[in-house]
């Protein structure tokens, strides 16, 4: 189990530079951040900020320098404009970027709703567990440029994907 110290570094790059083609977007940053740290990029575009936060989140290993992530630690990333695999629906999407968390939830629904029907004295029923839900989670994914918010927010939910409670880096204000 990661410490919550915040005063342990838990992530350095050293002489990090990063070329798009000829254009040169990163040149010998070095930094490091302790645990907790709120860090802010700020810069032009196409100055090389998504660029910088996609090696921070390990997303982008073609680069010169080095970088190093404490053991322990997950790093998530929320893009710009997440990629979203066609045809699936946001709640498809959202369940797999949620994995086990997904599926607790839908176990503690079930429970709940045995429980209600138990409590009540009902001896025979049919239980269909869920709530009711917002109809834009139904949507498929290559229709999400008509629903302008949901993509970030399908993004946000799947950036926990391998970790619960990742250090998050949004590349848009949230």
């Amino acid at each position: 189990m990661p410490t919550t110290d915040d005063k342990k570094v838990i992530y350095s790059m050293h002489r990090v530079s990063k070329k798009h083609g000829t254009k040169q977007v990163l040149k010998d940053i070095s930094l490091s951040y302790f645990y907790g740290a709120k860090i802010g990029v700020i810069g032009l575009n196409g100055s090389g900020k998504s660029s910088l936060l996609r090696i921070l989140a390990g997303r982008d290993s073609e680069f010169a320098g080095e970088t190093s992530a404490s053991p322990g630690y997950a790093i998530g990333f929320l893009e710009q404009e997440p990629e979203l695999q066609a045809g699936k629906t946001v709640r498809e999407i959202v369940r797999e970027g949620a994995g086990e968390v997904s599926a607790l939830l839908a176990e503690f629904d079930r429970a709940m709703a045995i429980e209600v029907v138990v409590s009540l004295g009902v001896t025979s029923a049919v239980v269909v567990a869920g709530s009711a839900e917002d109809e834009r989670v139904k949507t498929p994914t290559d229709e999400l440029a008509a629903v302008n918010e949901l993509p970030a927010a399908v993004g946000l939910a799947t950036a926990g994907a391998v970790d619960p409670d990742p250090e998050l880096l949004p590349d848009e204000p949230v």
